[in-house]
């Protein structure tokens, strides 16, 4: 059972498909550039978004320098090496449908799709015991559970929370299911219960065009299959590490870009990808401010924290046909990552994560506490053999998981994403306007959309 094993055919981690190239077509020009166009762009940040735009633009023959703030790029695609058995995704796990540009380049670099209906069943916590998915098939709670979840999109109540709308139903949503709930709804989609905005969540359910098949990748690791497929686009001279950005002065004829140690660069226009919270925290100056309107909606919009506990063991203690759990009061998740024999990941989005976050390295025993008290004794701790703690929270260039829809969403993720001034074009999962937030195939079709957007701009500026 992987992250999404249990969601039947519902997508909440939603998504929608932004072209690039329809739009490229409405130009009549034969060349992909104007001939006297000779700016250059600023990509901040080197994860999907960056990493996609920048191949885009390349094909486009425009200038541009990906100015990443850490020492490699991906951004929250990240692979664990040498842990288990296998690779292990610290970020980014699934694949979310055929229909992206995402499954278009790991099939084309070689990547093994294993859909995740087809992986080793799971477990539910079920009245403090652990059931098999043939147990809970029987249980009219859970089924209540899955019903609601696969028919959110028809939700057209008032704008509250995931956690207020079940409240009035107690009957159908009684506590004895509340944490299952909370994983296969909100812990998925990256916060908690009390979050995750009903009208919101089925306004982009509702925009999901990606597939309704997860995969996972047990051959090769996403940042390898990013790299080797825009190998041309991210070579050494396009890239600037270490380059985190402190300010943008866009008040003149070109945009200024400030570093944390005082370097500047100049460019034309700038695509900035980062992740919503550092927007949030005003991480990065304005000169001058943005509009209103778009710091507002920055707000408007949810990103909390998120982690993943990678725990090996000596021995597999859970048994055989084991896929994971759902439905923990500390860990709303675990599942054994493909290709592990002896690995668990305990998935923590939201307010448990918060709690985590600030556990530091005792996390580990807290899970190991909860994982004792469901396979009885000391089954996990007696096991234990080593952890690796990715708290996405304390990365001081992510500060979350990916973003959610909130109660009183609204328009946010398009005032986002509207340009600034023909200079300054926004990008990565958050401002995905057509449901392919908290996505990796969501934040390609963002930096696709941002480099069409330039395009756009610069015949607009030619005539």
């Amino acid at each position: 059972m992987q992250r999404r094993k249990f969601i039947f055919d519902s997508a909440l981690t939603v998504s929608g498909s932004l072209a690039f190239s329809p739009l490229l077509g409405s130009c009549k020009k034969e060349n992909a550039l104007p001939v006297d166009w000779d700016g250059k762009v600023a990509i901040i940040g080197g994860g999907a978004a960056g990493m996609y735009a920048a191949e885009k633009l390349r094909a486009l023959d425009i200038s541009y320098t990906i100015l990443e703030a850490g020492s490699s790029l991906g951004g929250r695609v990240k692979t664990l090496k040498g842990f288990g058995d296998a690779d292990i995704e610290l970020g980014a796990e699934f694949v979310h449908g055929k229909r992206t540009d995402f499954y278009q380049i790991v099939k084309d670099e070689g990547g093994d799709f294993v859909n995740v209906e087809d992986t080793e069943s799971g477990r539910f916590l079920l009245d403090g015991q652990l059931v098999t998915e043939d147990d809970a098939a029987d249980d009219a709670d859970i089924q209540k559970v899955y019903e609601f979840v696969d028919e959110v999109t028809d939700y057209d109540g008032g704008d509250i929370s995931m956690e207020q709308y079940v409240d009035q139903f107690p009957s159908d949503f009684p506590q004895r299911t509340r944490a299952i709930l909370n994983a296969v709804s909100a812990n998925s989609a990256g916060t908690s219960l009390s979050r995750l905005g009903m009208k919101t969540l089925a306004l982009e359910e509702d925009l999901w065009t990606a597939g309704n098949k997860d995969y996972l990748v047990p051959n090769k690791s996403y940042i390898d299959i990013f790299q080797s497929a825009y190998s041309t686009a991210l070579t050494s001279d396009k890239i600037k590490y270490n380059w985190a950005v402190q300010s943008i002065d866009y008040s003149g004829e070109r945009v200024k870009i400030t570093n944390t140690n005082g370097q500047t660069e100049t460019f034309d226009k700038v695509i900035i990808t980062v992740p919503l919270k550092v927007l949030q925290d005003g991480d990065i100056s304005f000169t001058p401010a943005l509009p209103s309107a778009k710091t507002s909606a920055f707000d408007k919009i949810g990103m909390d924290a998120g982690m993943k506990i990678l725990l090996k063991f000596d021995s597999a203690f859970w048994g055989n046909d084991f896929g994971g759990i759902i439905g923990g009061a500390l860990v709303p998740e675990y599942w054994t990552p493909i290709g592990t024999s002896r690995v668990l990941t305990a998935f923590v989005m939201g307010e448990a994560a918060e709690y985590l976050s600030g556990e530091g390295n005792n996390a580990v025993n807290q899970v190991l506490a909860e994982l004792d008290s469901m396979f009885g004794g000391q089954a996990a701790s007696n096991a234990f053999a080593d952890s690796h703690i990715e708290d996405w929270t304390k990365n001081p260039y992510v500060k979350g998981a990916y973003s959610y829809p909130k109660p009183g969403m609204g328009d946010a993720r398009q005032t986002i994403a509207s340009s600034v001034q023909g200079k300054l074009f926004f990008a990565g999962e958050a401002t995905h306007t057509q449901g392919h937030s908290s996505t990796v195939h969501g934040a390609m079709e963002t930096g696709g959309r941002a480099v069409a957007e330039i395009y756009e701009s610069i015949f607009a500026e030619e005539e």
